[in-house]
């Protein structure tokens, strides 16, 4: 009935074959690069070659070694000088440095390691001893970024959190809000308040247990992945903005849904209300002047024979607000960009929400597309379009 997508980045966290290696060795004379490589050669790493310092700067900036085995004494940029370097530069300052030396004297060490270099390796070479130092300080990088890694998932699962629930509690503190200052308007549509809040209270319960899933599947240390099941489209959408319409009647946004009732994508249900369209539609209704019309369609699309895909479900959100610059419709996806501002009526924002969503697409195996005319330079027909493409489910709940 259900199947299995990979982890939120689209792709697997953690490969059950590690990639090789990338090893950059720095020495001027040739001989000791000769040596090096043979040794290294036969570990299966993959090695990259340097000069001298300079060589050295612009091949870690490029490809991002996992270890640099570094000489001292070279001409114009001596090791010293060349780890500083690599250590002010944040896209290289991760990389463990061992310096290859013949001066071991216990204040070159000690300039080495003020330098930023982990270990030091004695010349002549000793391959167990050479070997070893590498092989140890490879383990100790992975091990960092793995923690690293984890980290930040950590931390991406305490934004689902802080942010998705966001809607659900504001949806039950707006019906709360009607029973307590409109009594009679409440009981006079008692049974949708009603079943509004049952949906409200339903969906947060499921982001709670979306995370923690995620976070099961992290302490068994297996690949992350989510359930994905036959999910109505319209029915989603209209959950969605069932948390919304608080912000869509404050706004006087009218929402306008031409979506077939038998449409049906591979989601998981939880994510895909909460994480994906909530955060899409909030953004429409955000950016949307009050009084203006957020349109919501779909659109079946048959396989793609050419690529053996398919068939699959097209959603559109079209709003007519202000739009976006280039500058941050480039970097929509990226986390850390600072991509938020202020809403039409200076509603506030993260940021997060559409690194998030793209995260979501991508682990049900779908795709998103953002355009958008700024209403700087677009003043007649400023607006953003977002299509989402999902493969088409059965017409039967799964």
């Amino acid at each position: 009935g259900t199947r299995r997508r990979p982890n939120m980045s689209g792709e697997t966290s953690r490969a059950p074959h590690r990639a090789p290696s990338g090893v950059l060795i720095v020495d001027d004379q040739p001989n000791n690069l000769k040596v090096l490589g043979t040794i290294l050669r036969g570990e299966a790493y993959e090695i990259y070659v340097a000069r001298n310092g300079q060589e050295a700067l612009d091949i870690a900036a490029r490809v991002r070694p996992d270890l640099i085995l570094l000489d001292i004494m070279m001409p114009d940029l001596d090791g010293y000088e060349v780890c500083r370097r690599l250590k002010k530069d944040p896209a290289t300052a991760e990389i463990p440095v061992i310096f290859l030396t013949a001066r071991v004297e216990s204040e070159d060490l000690v300039e080495g390691f003020e330098a930023g270099a982990v270990d030091y390796v004695r010349k002549p070479f000793q391959q167990a001893e050479l070997l070893a130092r590498v092989r140890l300080h490879l383990e100790l990088k992975f091990s960092r970024d793995e923690i690293r890694r984890t980290g930040n998932e950590r931390k991406e699962l305490i934004h689902i959190l802080c942010h998705d629930l966001r809607a659900p509690f504001s949806a039950m503190d707006s019906i709360l809000n009607i029973m307590q200052t409109d009594r009679a308007h409440f009981e006079e549509r008692r049974d949708f308040y009603t079943r509004a809040a049952v949906a409200t209270v339903g969906n947060g319960i499921q982001i709670i247990d979306l995370v923690r899933t995620m976070l099961h599947l992290e302490e068994r240390l297996s690949v992350h992945s989510l359930e994905l099941q036959s999910v109505n489209v319209r029915e989603t959408i209209e959950t969605a903005l069932t948390l919304l319409r608080n912000r869509t009647i404050q706004k006087r946004i009218e929402m306008r849904i031409d979506v077939d009732e038998s449409l049906r994508v591979l989601a998981e249900p939880a994510s895909l209300t909460n994480s994906v369209l909530v955060n899409l539609l909030g953004n429409a209704i955000k950016f949307s002047p009050a009084g203006s019309q957020v349109r919501i369609a779909a659109t079946p699309l048959p396989a793609d024979s050419a690529t053996a895909t398919g068939p699959f479900v097209q959603i559109e959100l079209i709003d007519s607000g202000i739009g976006m610059p280039n500058e941050i419709l480039d970097h929509l996806f990226e986390p850390g960009k600072n991509t938020t501002r202020p809403g039409t009526e200076n509603e506030s924002g993260t940021g997060f929400g559409m690194p998030l969503v793209r995260r979501f697409i991508h682990a049900y195996g779908g795709t998103i597309e953002v355009s958008s005319r700024d209403l700087a330079t677009h003043p007649e027909n400023s607006g953003t379009e977002i299509r989402l493409r999902l493969a088409a489910a059965d017409a039967t709940p799964k």
